[in-house]
């Protein structure tokens, strides 16, 4: 009776939706739960792992919250294209070659601050400091008198991360020589001291899964000291005022066909616009650095596949590194000690080799240590070998 009584009062429809939802809770609550994930056995399946689940490590990847790369924060190609080392450079060329009075010299009062030096092509949160050792650097190649001497080189930089879709970066760079004097019988100069400040615009200019190009352009402001020539025959001082102003585009381009292995190249020009003048007692003159050609490639391979997450990663790295003139120099004449000295530049092809390895440490900070040596003739070798150290920390 009862329950004719709830079927005249409730409604069929009720009933049949109310029976409908306890049979569907039942089903749900007797399937069995989903069987937890098969753990990493081996390391480079725990490395692939990670690199799926974990964000993009660089800045313009991490402060980008809307940009299309965002949405692509799980696909671990992204992620070793953020990881791929930075380039150690070679760093071993100077602007103002000179020849006096047929002993030629290399003047280290100011370096070019070459984009391939500590260089990439993904815009980065970074600041660094490098130090290079050259050994042997500094000497003269005239077979009658020699001299040389060691050089101890440092550099700071840092590198910002700006844009809607973080693609643009602003580098600046200070370098450092350790300061020195070479001194022979006829001829002695002086160098050290503050370097050329850098500022480096960078821009990306295509990106794929696996590549990325980008070009830039940087200025080398007149920052360093001046550079002194002295003549022990006389006593004149010829001064090379550091007044010239380098303008330098380039162009970049950044491949990482697997986990792996990974590519890197620059190609750079650099013009002066302006010239730095020359001084001596009662005589001077300007003389213009070379227009120079700088052709940069890198290759590595990651040892121990970088996982900030587990520690550390350890990859190898080789490059090789070109730097040409592209005219014919400038000299500036009737310098003492008689009306016939001359000061003048001369064109040069150095190519040097470089390798090192890279040691990743949690998810900020980098240690690189390497060592440069020159593959061309005495003409074109400025040291024998150049040691090379580098700390890097991202933000």
């Amino acid at each position: 009776m009862l329950t004719s009584i709830v079927m005249q009062r409730v409604p069929r429809r009720a009933i049949w939706l109310t029976i409908c939802i306890a049979c569907s809770s039942i089903l749900e609550a007797q399937e069995p739960d989903d069987p937890p994930p098969r753990r990493p056995t081996t390391p480079d399946e725990a490395a692939r792992a990670d690199i799926v689940r974990r964000p993009v490590l660089t800045g313009r990847a991490r402060n980008n919250r809307s940009s299309r790369r965002t949405r692509r924060t799980r696909d671990r190609t992204v992620d070793r294209l953020a990881l791929a080392p930075d380039m150690f450079g070679d760093s071993g060329f100077v602007n103002v070659f000179t020849s006096l009075r047929g002993e030629s010299g290399m003047l280290a009062a100011w370096d070019t601050n070459k984009i391939a030096d500590n260089g990439s092509v993904l815009p980065k949160n970074r600041v660094y400091f490098d130090y290079r050792l050259f050994d042997n650097a500094q000497s003269l190649t005239n077979p009658m008198v020699g001299a040389s001497g060691d050089i101890s080189r440092y550099r700071v930089g840092v590198e910002r991360v700006f844009g809607v879709c973080d693609d643009w970066s602003i580098e600046f760079r200070l370098p450092f020589t350790g300061g020195g004097d070479i001194a022979i019988p006829d001829l002695s100069y002086g160098f050290g001291g503050v370097g050329n400040l850098s500022v480096i615009l960078k821009r990306v200019l295509t990106e794929s899964d696996t590549t990325v190009t980008a070009l830039g352009f940087a200025v080398n402001a007149p920052t360093g000291a001046d550079a002194t020539i002295s003549i022990p025959s006389s006593p004149d001082t010829i001064t090379i005022h550091n007044e010239a102003v380098q303008l330098m585009p380039w162009v970049g381009l950044l491949h990482t066909p697997d986990e792996r292995f990974f590519h890197q190249a620059f190609a750079q020009l650099q013009f002066a616009a302006n010239g730095n003048s020359v001084s001596a007692t009662g005589v001077g003159g300007v003389l213009t650095d070379q227009t120079l050609l700088f052709l940069d490639w890198e290759s590595g391979y990651w040892i121990k596949p970088h996982c900030p997450d587990h520690g550390m990663g350890v990859a190898a790295v080789f490059e090789l590194h070109y730097t040409g003139t592209l005219q014919s120099p400038d000299l500036v004449a009737g310098l003492p000690p008689s009306p016939a000295a001359t000061l003048a530049g001369r064109s040069v092809n150095v190519v040097n080799m470089t390798g090192g390895f890279h040691v990743a440490v949690g998810e900020r900070m980098t240690l690189r240590t390497g060592v440069s040596v020159p593959l061309t003739g005495s003409a074109d070798r400025f040291f024998d070998t150049e040691g090379i150290g580098t700390l890097i920390v991202h933000w």
